[in-house]
């Protein structure tokens, strides 16, 4: 992509790679949202949408307990990942099944 700085080039397939070596829990609590926050948004850059979630709502886990309204209003959170209506939401998944991350943040 023209203008794209060097150092972000291939951000998205190291940290993949890294979760699939040793799991999400190896993700400092911005890099873990980043990683969800690929699933709905395959081209923009979700490093500023993660620093804002845990600014917002203060923890990983604060942004995974946080309503469908309360993430939209963050800039950046579109519907599709937050919206339980929508099918799987990204950000909007029950804390169980996030407890070993949650207690890890």
């Amino acid at each position: 992509m023209a203008g794209q700085n060097i150092s972000h080039e291939g951000h998205r397939q190291r940290m993949r790679a890294r979760v699939e070596q040793y799991g999400l829990e190896s993700l400092a609590p911005h890099e873990a949202l980043e990683y969800l926050l690929y699933i709905t948004n395959a081209r923009r850059d979700t490093n500023g949408i993660a620093h804002a979630l845990l600014e917002r709502f203060g923890s990983f886990a604060g942004v995974l307990e946080a309503s469908e309204e309360e993430l939209c209003r963050v800039p950046g959170v579109r519907p599709d990942a937050a919206s339980p209506a929508r099918g799987e939401p990204v950000l909007r998944a029950q804390p169980h099944q996030h407890r070993r991350c949650i207690d890890d943040y």
